[in-house]
């Protein structure tokens, strides 16, 4: 039986709705809406309003229901960076330089309130959701990333043990919220583990304590295979 991320995901690709646009339909955050794609949670609550911008019942979004809805949405796009997305002419696009991501937790870079740069969007990124990239600070993640290198990121594509990931750490002060790039290595008891390439150092962090994880976009998953 298909789980109800997979077909929230083909629900979205039928009528050309984005993921952040279903989130504002729906009321939920844009994370509430990737960790459901992605699998991470089996029951989520408020299925009724993910439902209802779908225009699908509740029963076929839990799979009780087999009948496939009809195509009949007609999709209105949020204004996204103050103009609508266009996606006939997204390769003409920019992806922004979010931060700098730092290899070292303890000399994290603080997060700007602005874009610090752009790069061209990649033709093969095309139908990708608010990718964005960071520059790496440091040499602690080498040979994966070196100092000045640039990461492509995605908020949205599910991340597992071994893939290389930026975090930012909750801080009572938002100006003082860092990100730091670690390879990714699980969540258990309350602890979510990173690990340091160089030298090989293992970071335990209370998960609570993490504002979000983001998948750093693989050699493979950057030209499109």
């Amino acid at each position: 039986m298909t789980d109800i991320g997979t077909r929230i995901k083909n629900r979205l690709d039928e009528i050309g709705m984005s993921q952040s646009e279903l989130a504002r339909q729906s009321g939920k955050s844009q994370s509430s809406i990737n960790v459901i794609i992605a699998g991470r949670v089996k029951n989520p609550g408020g299925v009724e309003n993910i439902a209802k911008p779908l225009g699908v019942s509740v029963n076929w979004l839990l799979g009780i229901d087999i009948e496939k809805p009809a195509n009949n949405i007609k999709v209105v796009q949020a204004v996204k960076m103050g103009r609508p997305v266009n996606k006939a002419t997204i390769s003409r696009d920019f992806i922004p330089i979010k931060a700098i991501a730092a290899g070292d937790l303890m000399s994290g870079k603080a997060l700007p309130t602005k874009d610090i740069g752009r790069i061209p969007w990649p033709p093969t990124f095309m139908g990708m959701e608010d990718v964005y990239s960071v520059f790496i600070s440091g040499d602690s993640m080498s040979p994966a990333f070196n100092n000045k290198d640039i990461a492509l990121i995605s908020p949205y594509l599910p991340y597992g043990k071994g893939d290389i990931v930026v975090f930012v750490e909750k801080h009572s002060d938002h100006l003082n919220e860092k990100m730091s790039i670690k390879q990714f290595g699980g969540t258990e008891g309350g602890m979510t583990t990173f690990t340091q390439l160089n030298p090989n150092i293992l970071i335990r962090i209370p998960t609570n304590k993490i504002l979000y994880i983001h998948k750093i976009l693989s050699h493979r998953e950057i030209i499109g295979l």
